[in-house]
Order: C-alpha cells, then sequence, then structure tokens
C-alpha cells in the first residue's frame, strides 16, 4: 500500500452524499436553462462541470473585474451567494436577449449600464431555473439580490471558511463560456439539512456481527494415534486380525492436529462409551519466521 501525504492546504471535500444531491439539482437546473435560452432564439448546450470546495482568497483572485456577479439570497440564512458570468458570456446572452446574433466570441470588456441591466433579468433566469428544478419537500426562497460590483473583492464571503463552487459550461454556436454559483456551507445546511454520521450503536453491532461470525466458525481437530512404515509385500500380506505395531510408544502423549498442524500434546481415554483426548500441554509451535525463510530459499533454489 502507497500512502499518500495528505494536503492540508487543501479545503475539506464535500460530503458525497451532499455532493450528489448537489449535482443532481444542477443537472436538472440546466436542462431547464438551456430550454428557456432556446425560447430567447439562441440554441445552447449546458452541462455542470463539477462542484468543489475552494478557499475564497484563492478562487476569486481567478475572476477578472470585469465579471459580471450578483448577490444571491436564501430565506433563513443570513449569508450571501454569487452567480457569476464572465464578460464574454454576457455579452452573447444579452445579445441574445436583445435579438442580435454575434458572428464570432466576443472579447472581455466592461457591460454598458443597459447591457448590467439585461443581465440582471438573466441572473433572474437562472435563479428561477433552480427554483423550479428544486425536488424537495418544501419550496425554497432563492431569490437574486443587488449586484456585486467587484468579485474578487467582495465581502460577502468568510475568507477563513470554504465555500462551494458550482461550474456549469454553456456552449453556443461561436464560442462556450462558464457561469458559476459560489455558495456557503450554510446554504448546503438549510437546502439539505446536516450530514448524517453513522451512530455509535451501529458501529457496535457491525462489531458483534464479525464476533458472532468468528464464534460460529468450526476447525477440525484429529488425534493420530500413531504410524507405521510398511513395505509393499507387507502391505500386500495383511489380514483382517494381524497385529501392527505403531512407532508411538506408551509413554509418550499423542499429538493433536489443527489444520495440519500440532498444536496440543495429550492422553487418550474414554468418556462413557466414546473415546476421549485429555489435553495435557500446548505442542511446539513451528516458528513462522523459519517458515519463511525456508520458503524463500526454496523458491531462490528453484
Amino acid at each position: 500500500m502507497t500512502i499518500q501525504p495528505h494536503d492540508f492546504s487543501r479545503p475539506p471535500s464535500l460530503h458525497p452524499e451532499t455532493r450528489a444531491n448537489l449535482v443532481q439539482w444542477l443537472t436538472r437546473s440546466n436542462s431547464q436553462l438551456a430550454e428557456v435560452i432556446a425560447g430567447l432564439g439562441l440554441q445552447v448546450e449546458i452541462h455542470l462541470d463539477d462542484c468543489i470546495t475552494a478557499w475564497p482568497l484563492d478562487c476569486l483572485q481567478a475572476w477578472s473585474e470585469k465579471v459580471t456577479a450578483f448577490r444571491v439570497k436564501l430565506a433563513n440564512v443570513s449569508s450571501l451567494s454569487a452567480i457569476a458570468l464572465p464578460s464574454p458570456l454576457a455579452q452573447v446572452l444579452v445579445g441574445a436577449l436583445l435579438g442580435e446574433q454575434p458572428a464570432e466570441w466576443p472579447e472581455e470588456r466592461e457591460l454598458t449600464p443597459a447591457e448590467q441591466s439585461i443581465g440582471e433579468f438573466f441572473i433572474s433566469t437562472i435563479v428561477n431555473s433552480l427554483v423550479e428544478s428544486w425536488a424537495g419537500d418544501a419550496p425554497i426562497g432563492l431569490q437574486p439580490d443587488e449586484a456585486e460590483p467587484n468579485l474578487r473583492r467582495t465581502k460577502i464571503f468568510k475568507f477563513k471558511a470554504p465555500f462551494i463552487v458550482c461550474s456549469s459550461t454553456i456552449k453556443t454556436s461561436i464560442g462556450s463560456g462558464q457561469w458559476s454559483w459560489i455558495l456557503p456551507h450554510e446554504f448546503l445546511i438549510e437546502l439539505f439539512g446536516p450530514v448524517r454520521t453513522p451512530e455509535p450503536t451501529t458501529i457496535v453491532s457491525a462489531r458483534e456481527q464479525l464476533e458472532a461470525l468468528a464464534r460460529d466458525m468450526t476447525t477440525q481437530i484429529s488425534v493420530r494415534l500413531g504410524t507405521v512404515q510398511l513395505t509393499a509385500p507387507q502391505l500386500a500380506e495383511l489380514r483382517v486380525g494381524d497385529l501392527v505395531v505403531l512407532n508411538q510408544k506408551t509413554s509418550e502423549p499423542l499429538r493433536a492436529m489443527v489444520s495440519g498442524r500440532p498444536r496440543y500434546l495429550g492422553w487418550p481415554g474414554r468418556v462413557g462409551s466414546r473415546q476421549a483426548f485429555e489435553l495435557a500441554s500446548e505442542g511446539p509451535r513451528r516458528d513462522r519466521s523459519a517458515e519463511n525463510a525456508t520458503e524463500a530459499l526454496a523458491t531462490a533454489s528453484r
């Protein structure tokens, strides 16, 4: 087994159950969002890339200052999340709402106030897709808030606590870009509840099952009265009633064998109408290190 050193600079990963719920939800939301955008006259393909944990300081610095971002709030949670669109992708989506069809992928630039206003409408569309694709028993109070003027220098996240980044790719006929939802762990707790850990009784129960399994296992013990070597002619001349003298002296204890190995020494006897064997002592155990050395020597000599 190879031991991999743990990188303590990386944030803790999402719990598998929480991540699975998040991935399923966002996958449904992306499918619905693609249908909405198609209704605006722009055919797109949207797929979820990943949901990961990250440190805010490291993650936010990767975003451009020209990114379009809006805060998103969740009912009963004081913390805020953010939905971000890179400038080129925002320009393409805003253009689709205005009935424009650019021939090539645009370069990064600041959005005009009018484009920023239309971009807010598109962020609302993303949030609505998230709300409508939610499969929980109770509805969620997810809604867009005000624009985030500078995502790189935002103050809405705790920089000593990791957050979750869910990135999805929107592919168009002229290019593709990612939209991202950046949310704190408080959102996940409100949405999916706290992560359930195994109860101590479950661990005890598993241990009891292993102990019960060990108790039910059986091992055969055999007691050999003795051995004798006969030549082939002697063996051929044996008849019923012949007396065969064994190599076992009556003054020496018999050996009890466990899995073909000598384990105990004792004496034959009788209990009622049945033969018995009285344990007198433990027999000599074979040295496993010596066995391994002998096996290795035999392998090397082949």
